[in-house]
């Protein structure tokens, strides 16, 4: 038997009678390659805990990951930090799950005209070719949509085009923004959902962001496909505070 501990995350619960068994008996957290599923057992009434700490450990910046990384190093306690661990494999899991990288004709990379429009900025390309004489392509991450459209990575692209590449590393992905408004009838401001939770964020749930000001709470109001090229980065949201109600 498996019940489903989170559906944003896919965290599951499986039974003792489909655990291997070899494994039956033992406090169990692994990550399922094939289903992209993260299975906890033999946790007991902390069963649902564990899955609220993985499924809030996947939803918080890089930053508070290693805050909470330095927090259970420094407290001494064997089993916060064996936590630790396990919760960053299981992110590490799931991020290269979720960023395979393949090799793809050049010519097959289609150009939204946001992209074809603009034109980067000369230091930032100057950056970008510096990059590329020191490393290749090796460090330059150019993301396409499912109909192989750029969704990111455009000066790479450009500096594979101009050095004649014919053949250049992808991987497939999404970026999503959100539009929220710190109140009721506010201004609305626009933020990018981080790849982790992705799909995940809903119109009227409310979020936690990276402001000028520090990180504040703002509600959602629209979810959308980011198909466009911004001057300046956008801030990120950081994690889901509270899921909206029916």
């Amino acid at each position: 038997m498996i019940k489903v501990l989170n559906e944003t995350h896919n965290i599951v619960l499986a039974a003792q009678d489909i655990i291997p068994e070899a494994l039956r008996g033992h406090k169990l957290i692994y990550f399922l390659d094939k289903r992209n599923m993260i299975v906890i057992a033999g946790w007991g009434r902390n069963t649902r805990m564990i899955g609220e700490l993985i499924a809030n450990y996947l939803e918080i910046s890089p930053a508070a990951r290693k805050m909470a990384g330095e927090y259970a190093l420094s407290s001494g306690c064997e089993c916060l930090m064996e936590l630790d661990k396990v919760f960053k494999e299981i992110a590490r899991l799931r991020n290269k799950q979720d960023n395979k990288v393949e090799r793809i004709n050049i010519d097959d990379i289609k150009i939204y005209p946001c992209f074809a429009s603009s034109t980067p900025r000369s230091k930032k390309v100057e950056r970008k070719e510096w990059q590329y004489s020191q490393s290749g392509m090796s460090e330059f991450d150019i993301v396409l949509d499912r109909n192989n459209y750029l969704i990111d990575g455009y000066i790479g692209y450009l500096i594979a085009k101009e050095n004649g590449l014919t053949h250049i590393p992808v991987r497939y992905g999404r970026r999503q923004i959100i539009r929220a408004v710190h109140k009721t009838g506010g201004k609305a401001y626009t933020w990018e959902v981080p790849g982790m939770l992705i799909n995940r964020v809903s119109v009227g749930d409310k979020v936690v962001v990276e402001t000028t000001r520090g990180r504040r709470k703002v509600k959602v109001i629209a979810v959308e496909e980011y198909r466009q090229q911004d001057r300046e980065p956008l801030r990120m949201v950081v994690r889901v505070k509270s899921r909206a109600t029916a």
